[in-house]
């Protein structure tokens, strides 16, 4: 009984999946569809816009709703801060000191292997 439970269970998530994917097919193909006819022909004034961030906008248009028709400085400050791209951080650079230290060491080992081998003892890789 709980096999068969189970097993319909099952069923019935792929065949909710299959309806879900057929659906979004035939969105994206009424989408295509759709952006055709629109022919949509951006400048450049809008797509320096697009680079501002939903939270943004969204904010602006809470207030707008609010009443606030005349936003002050401060907010339109905060605004475009909230919707600067923030910095990733990186690897840290190495200085000259710490690349030549680094190479140094790699001679260092790769002549003490070859000492090594020289004198016949391959045991390391045995």
């Amino acid at each position: 009984e709980i096999i068969a439970k189970s097993k319909l269970h099952k069923a019935e998530k792929r065949r909710e999946k299959a309806e879900r994917e057929d659906i979004l097919e035939q969105l994206n193909a009424d989408f295509k569809d759709i952006s055709s006819l629109l022919e949509i022909r951006v400048n450049d004034k809008v797509k320096s816009k697009r680079g501002e961030s939903r939270a943004s906008r969204q904010a602006q248009e809470a207030d707008v709703a609010s009443g606030s028709q005349d936003p002050d400085d401060f907010d339109v400050l905060t605004r475009e801060l909230a919707s600067e791209i923030k910095a990733r951080p990186t690897d840290r650079l190495k200085t000259p000191d710490e690349q030549a230290k680094e190479v140094f060491e790699t001679l260092q080992k790769a002549e003490k292997a070859r000492i090594q081998r020289m004198k016949g003892g391959d045991d390391e890789s045995e």
